[in-house]
Protein backbone atom coordinates (compact mmCIF):
# COMPACT_ATOMS: atom_id res chain seq x y z
CA UNK A 1 0.00 0.00 0.00
CA UNK A 2 1.22 3.50 -0.73
CA UNK A 3 2.18 6.04 1.85
CA UNK A 4 -0.93 7.63 3.46
CA UNK A 5 0.25 11.16 2.66
CA UNK A 6 0.57 10.34 -1.04
CA UNK A 7 -2.88 8.71 -1.19
CA UNK A 8 -4.84 11.40 0.68
CA UNK A 9 -4.96 13.94 -2.19
CA UNK A 10 -6.04 11.25 -4.66
CA UNK A 11 -8.78 9.96 -2.36
CA UNK A 12 -9.90 13.51 -1.62
CA UNK A 13 -10.13 14.30 -5.32
CA UNK A 14 -12.06 11.10 -6.01
CA UNK A 15 -14.50 11.77 -3.17
CA UNK A 16 -14.96 15.36 -4.32
CA UNK A 17 -15.93 13.97 -7.72
CA UNK A 18 -18.33 11.35 -6.29
CA UNK A 19 -19.59 13.14 -3.15
CA UNK A 20 -23.07 13.50 -4.63
CA UNK A 21 -23.22 9.79 -5.37
CA UNK A 22 -22.15 8.86 -1.82
CA UNK A 23 -24.69 11.28 -0.34
CA UNK A 24 -27.49 9.85 -2.50
CA UNK A 25 -26.64 6.34 -1.31
CA UNK A 26 -26.84 7.48 2.31
CA UNK A 27 -30.12 9.31 1.80
CA UNK A 28 -31.63 6.27 0.03
CA UNK A 29 -30.86 4.30 3.17
CA UNK A 30 -32.72 6.91 5.23
CA UNK A 31 -29.63 8.35 6.90
CA UNK A 32 -29.41 11.85 8.34
CA UNK A 33 -26.91 14.42 7.10
CA UNK A 34 -24.57 13.60 10.01
CA UNK A 35 -24.81 9.90 9.22
CA UNK A 36 -24.09 10.59 5.55
CA UNK A 37 -20.94 12.45 6.62
CA UNK A 38 -19.97 9.39 8.67
CA UNK A 39 -20.51 7.18 5.60
CA UNK A 40 -18.33 9.56 3.58
CA UNK A 41 -15.51 9.17 6.10
CA UNK A 42 -15.96 5.41 6.15
CA UNK A 43 -15.73 5.32 2.34
CA UNK A 44 -12.52 7.36 2.56
CA UNK A 45 -11.02 4.87 5.02
CA UNK A 46 -12.15 1.85 3.00
CA UNK A 47 -10.60 3.28 -0.16
CA UNK A 48 -7.37 4.07 1.63
CA UNK A 49 -7.17 0.50 3.00
CA UNK A 50 -8.12 -1.33 -0.19
CA UNK A 51 -6.33 0.58 -2.93
CA UNK A 52 -2.56 0.72 -2.90
CA UNK A 53 -1.58 3.54 -5.22
CA UNK A 54 -2.88 6.92 -6.29
CA UNK A 55 -2.99 5.68 -9.90
CA UNK A 56 -5.41 2.91 -8.92
CA UNK A 57 -7.51 5.33 -6.91
CA UNK A 58 -7.91 7.74 -9.81
CA UNK A 59 -9.08 4.90 -12.07
CA UNK A 60 -11.89 3.70 -9.77
CA UNK A 61 -15.33 3.70 -11.33
CA UNK A 62 -18.56 5.19 -10.08
CA UNK A 63 -19.95 1.68 -9.59
CA UNK A 64 -17.06 0.81 -7.25
CA UNK A 65 -17.67 3.97 -5.22
CA UNK A 66 -21.42 3.22 -5.15
CA UNK A 67 -20.77 -0.33 -3.93
CA UNK A 68 -18.36 0.92 -1.25
CA UNK A 69 -20.81 3.61 -0.10
CA UNK A 70 -23.70 1.12 0.03
CA UNK A 71 -21.63 -1.26 2.09
CA UNK A 72 -20.59 1.52 4.47
CA UNK A 73 -24.21 2.71 4.86
CA UNK A 74 -25.51 -0.80 5.57
CA UNK A 75 -22.70 -1.41 8.06
CA UNK A 76 -23.55 1.84 9.87
CA UNK A 77 -27.22 0.83 10.09
CA UNK A 78 -26.29 -2.62 11.38
CA UNK A 79 -23.95 -1.19 14.03
CA UNK A 80 -26.65 1.20 15.21
CA UNK A 81 -29.26 -1.57 15.31
CA UNK A 82 -26.92 -3.83 17.29
CA UNK A 83 -26.10 -1.00 19.71
CA UNK A 84 -29.80 -0.20 20.14
CA UNK A 85 -30.62 -3.87 20.83
CA UNK A 86 -27.76 -4.03 23.31
CA UNK A 87 -29.03 -0.94 25.13
CA UNK A 88 -32.56 -2.30 25.25
CA UNK A 89 -31.31 -5.48 26.90
CA UNK A 90 -29.46 -3.62 29.65
CA UNK A 91 -30.87 -2.69 33.02
CA UNK A 92 -33.43 0.09 32.82
CA UNK A 93 -32.10 3.61 33.08
CA UNK A 94 -33.28 5.55 36.08
CA UNK A 95 -35.72 8.30 35.13
CA UNK A 96 -34.49 11.83 34.76
CA UNK A 97 -34.57 13.81 37.98
CA UNK A 98 -37.51 16.18 38.15
CA UNK A 99 -36.70 19.83 38.65
CA UNK A 100 -38.57 21.25 41.63
CA UNK A 101 -40.08 24.68 41.20
CA UNK A 102 -38.83 27.02 43.86
CA UNK A 103 -41.05 29.46 45.71
CA UNK A 104 -38.41 32.14 46.30
CA UNK A 105 -37.45 34.62 43.53
CA UNK A 106 -33.75 33.66 43.62
CA UNK A 107 -34.66 30.00 43.22
CA UNK A 108 -36.97 30.75 40.29
CA UNK A 109 -34.23 32.82 38.62
CA UNK A 110 -31.72 30.01 39.10
CA UNK A 111 -34.23 27.51 37.68
CA UNK A 112 -34.90 29.80 34.72
CA UNK A 113 -31.16 30.19 34.02
CA UNK A 114 -30.67 26.44 34.32
CA UNK A 115 -33.56 25.84 31.94
CA UNK A 116 -32.10 28.26 29.40
CA UNK A 117 -28.66 26.63 29.71
CA UNK A 118 -30.13 23.15 29.18
CA UNK A 119 -32.18 24.39 26.25
CA UNK A 120 -29.08 25.85 24.56
CA UNK A 121 -27.13 22.63 25.17
CA UNK A 122 -29.91 20.46 23.73
CA UNK A 123 -30.26 22.85 20.80
CA UNK A 124 -26.61 22.36 19.92
CA UNK A 125 -27.06 18.59 19.51
CA UNK A 126 -27.64 16.92 16.16
CA UNK A 127 -31.29 17.00 15.08
CA UNK A 128 -32.21 13.42 16.01
CA UNK A 129 -30.25 13.40 19.24
CA UNK A 130 -31.79 16.63 20.48
CA UNK A 131 -35.29 15.21 20.05
CA UNK A 132 -34.36 12.14 22.09
CA UNK A 133 -32.89 14.24 24.91
CA UNK A 134 -35.99 16.47 24.96
CA UNK A 135 -38.24 13.41 25.26
CA UNK A 136 -36.07 12.00 28.05
CA UNK A 137 -36.15 15.29 29.94
CA UNK A 138 -39.93 15.40 29.48
CA UNK A 139 -40.15 12.09 31.34
CA UNK A 140 -40.58 9.60 28.50
CA UNK A 141 -39.10 6.18 29.19
CA UNK A 142 -36.38 4.58 27.10
CA UNK A 143 -38.76 2.19 25.35
CA UNK A 144 -41.30 4.94 24.67
CA UNK A 145 -38.58 7.05 23.08
CA UNK A 146 -37.45 4.09 20.96
CA UNK A 147 -41.04 3.50 19.80
CA UNK A 148 -41.49 7.16 18.87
Amino acid sequence: MGHPDSLSPSIGSLLDRYAGLVRQVGWRHGLSEGDVDEVMQDVRIRLWRSVGTSEKISSLSASYIHKTASSAAVDLIRRRRARREHLMNQDPVEPAPQLVASEDPAGRLEGSEMSAHISRAVGSLAEGRGAVVRMYLAGYGRLEIADL
